[in-house]
């Protein structure tokens, strides 16, 4: 058995189906529709929540700045309270991880 080329091209096929299409009274198919992507509510929440770290800046500078002029004047005072508490959400959730 000899199978020369299939010849098949799939914008004839789009052009057969539209004169079909036509003939039936019905509109045709544009070959030019494109894909289209729906993202869940999710998803969308998390590309607004990468978007506004990326917008964060690295450094917060004014906290910063008061920081080191506590720390040099000698007035730095830090919290045990909020250290303590820090450092048990931080084991808190190395756990859960």
């Amino acid at each position: 058995m000899k199978i020369s080329g299939t010849g098949f091209k799939p914008t004839e096929a789009l052009k057969a189906y539209n004169r079909n299409q036509a003939a039936n009274g019905k509109p045709k198919v544009s070959s030019n529709q494109g894909d289209t992507v729906q993202l869940s509510k999710e998803a969308t929440f998390k590309k607004e929540i990468e978007v506004a770290l990326k917008n964060l800046p690295e450094v917060r500078e004014d906290l910063v700045n008061r920081l080191s002029k506590e720390v040099k004047s000698g007035t730095y005072q830090p919290d045990p309270h909020k250290i303590a508490k820090g450092i048990l959400q931080e084991r808190l959730l190395d756990k859960e991880i």
